[in-house]
Formats: C-alpha cells, structure tokens, sequence
C-alpha cells in the first residue's frame, strides 16, 4: 500500500511539473503575439481559438465559424479585422483558397512567432480597412 501510495505521489509529481512547464510556454508564447499585435484591434483567429483566451481582454476576436460561411458573409468578417492570426489552418475544407487569395491581396506586415514547446502562429497585419481589395470570388 505504501509503494502504491508513493508510485502515485511520484506520477502527481511529475505530472504538475509538466503542466507548469507548458503552461509558462503558452504564457510566453502568447506575451509574443500579444506583443505584435496594438490593443484594441480586432483580430480574425484562424480555426484554432488557442489564442482566445489570451487575447481576449485586450481586442475584438473574430474566430472562424463552425459551419461553412457564406463566402460574402466571410469576406465581410475578414474585412472588419485588422489582424489575422493563424495558428493552424483548416479553413481550406470550408472556403478553398479564399482566405489565402485574401491575405495576398490585402497585407501589410507579417509575423511569425514560435517556440520550443511547438506553440506558433503567423500574424498578419492587413491594410487599412478603406484600401482592402475583394479577391475574386
């Protein structure tokens, strides 16, 4: 009873110090996107909310809808965004290559940041909202 008492003890152990571990990548990664990115924004997060719950105090978040769009009501949310951040990207299933087709068009800046721990995100910065450019549909 008493190895058994220690086995779990030992595997709690290592467990927590792992969880701390990743959990201070993930705060520092998102400190880096955080840091790209101007308070007050909005932001288009691509797929993936793992940003959300960093950046959610600070900006406007737009995520990517759970049902296929309408593609004039997508353009319409990536219009209204100043930022698109992308940390895996699966909207190829519902929308082809219009998100990419609208990113060539429309950015300003690009950012990539990445860590160790595998957490990374691309960030682009799009043109002012009255200088935008509709892809072709």
């Amino acid at each position: 009873l008493l190895s058994l008492l220690l086995v779990n003890i030992r595997v709690y152990l290592h467990s927590f110090q792992t969880h701390q571990d990743k959990g201070n990548a993930y705060y520092i990664f998102g400190q880096e996107v955080e840091n790209k990115i101007e308070e007050g924004k909005t932001i288009y997060l691509s797929t993936t909310p793992d940003l959300y719950f960093l950046l959610k105090g600070r900006n406007n978040l737009y995520e990517f809808p759970t049902v296929q769009p309408l593609q004039k009501e997508y353009i319409n949310l990536l219009n209204d965004s100043d930022y698109i951040v992308i940390n895996f990207h699966l909207e190829h299933l519902f929308v082809g290559t219009l998100l990419d087709r609208y990113i060539e068009v429309n950015k300003h800046r690009e950012y990539s940041v990445s860590t160790a721990n595998l957490y990374q995100a691309q960030i682009i910065e799009l043109v002012p909202k009255d200088k935008r450019q509709v892809p072709k549909l």
